[in-house]
């Protein structure tokens, strides 16, 4: 039963994120421990747990590779990650900036993730002694999260991709604590002990809500703007050429965030084949800046153009007539190395 309930686990675990994949390096570490690795390769258990655990998720993104026009983590993986890494393994400068990459994880992981003490706790807790079998499995993991860190935070920059590290922060810092115990006299545990850790606890949670607040920061004026744009918006799937969630929230409208000067013309096609009926130009200025996805988005009306963030009807029975007209034009003027924009832009 333990063996099902485990693996069964295992398997949830990367049908919702494929990253819970650094959970079976300490699972992998453990069995080589106890029955040595010619002893796992030879035990049918451990086929069967890897196929309980693996071929869901293997049949999940085979079925979704076979639908999805957007192939975003393998294309991620494949475009950015393996190319950073081998680059990193050959060339001097760009071993130095992915150390410097690196670094910036490390950080992400002291103030946002764990909050300074938090941090602190568990770089002390690291050289504190663990038992024998939790020894093998903790070590592990932190190697498995050190390498994940390496190859994929430091080209994902994002806090939250270091998750996997948080877990076994907790363990970490938890035996620390049990451990320290053995140095208190048990009558002094109850007097010493408890304000102690309340203290401590106090602490904790005034420096990490510090390092977070700006997540959680309010803006009324760009509420007023969302609750004005809810007002006059389609309500469809629309594309926010912003990465504030809370426009989307405030709007109630479900869609893609997006940065104006990446989203391509291309995107914009799909994103109106899966439904998309406003693009909404929260960044104008960044959306200038991208003169392709500028000069394409012309052949929509442009509602309330004065608006702070005007929104494109990307609607094709609204298409404007002479569009296609207009964006061979463009072409022309692109291939030529003249004005692109120029004088196609045009009354709404």
């Amino acid at each position: 039963r333990r063996f099902w309930l485990a693996a069964s686990l295992a398997a949830a675990a990367l049908l919702a994120k494929p990253v819970a994949a650094v959970g079976l390096v300490p699972v992998v570490a453990m069995l080589f421990a106890r029955r040595g690795v010619l002893g796992t390769l030879a035990a049918p258990a451990t086929y069967a747990y890897a196929g309980v655990a693996l071929i869901p998720y293997a049949a999940y993104d085979a079925y979704v590779r076979a639908i999805a026009e957007w192939h975003w983590a393998s294309g991620i993986t494949r475009l950015h990650v393996v190319p950073s890494l081998v680059a990193a393994l050959g060339s001097s400068a760009a071993f130095a900036a992915k150390a410097h990459a690196f670094s910036g994880a490390n950080h992400m992981l002291a103030t946002t993730m764990l909050g300074p003490i938090g941090y602190a706790a568990f770089a002390i807790a690291l050289f504190a002694p663990v038992p024998g079998r939790a020894r093998v499995a903790f070590f592990a993991w932190l190697a498995a999260g050190v390498a994940y860190a390496y190859v994929v935070v430091t080209v994902e920059r994002v806090d939250y991709y270091l998750y996997p590290i948080v877990p076994l922060a907790a363990l970490f810092t938890g035996g620390l604590a049990q451990t320290s115990r053995g140095f208190v006299p048990v009558r002094l545990r109850a007097a010493v002990g408890v304000p102690l850790v309340a203290v401590v606890a106090v602490f904790m949670i005034r420096s990490g809500r510090a390092q977070v607040a700006p997540y959680y920061h309010y803006s009324k004026t760009v509420y007023r703007q969302a609750k004005a744009l809810d007002a006059t918006l389609p309500r469809a799937l629309v594309v926010m050429g912003h990465y504030d969630p809370s426009v989307l929230y405030y709007i109630d409208r479900k869609g893609w965030e997006e940065d104006p000067y990446l989203w391509t013309p291309f995107d914009e096609q799909s994103a109106i084949r899966k439904g998309a009926r406003a693009f909404v130009a929260i960044e104008k200025n960044r959306l200038h800046r991208n003169v392709e996805l500028s000069a394409w988005l012309l052949r929509f009306p442009l509602q309330h153009p004065d608006a702070a963030w005007p929104v494109y009807l990307t609607d094709d029975a609204l298409v404007l007539p002479g569009a296609e007209t207009r964006w061979r034009e463009f072409r022309r003027r692109e291939a030529s190395g003249a004005s692109t924009l120029g004088n196609l832009h045009r009354k709404p």
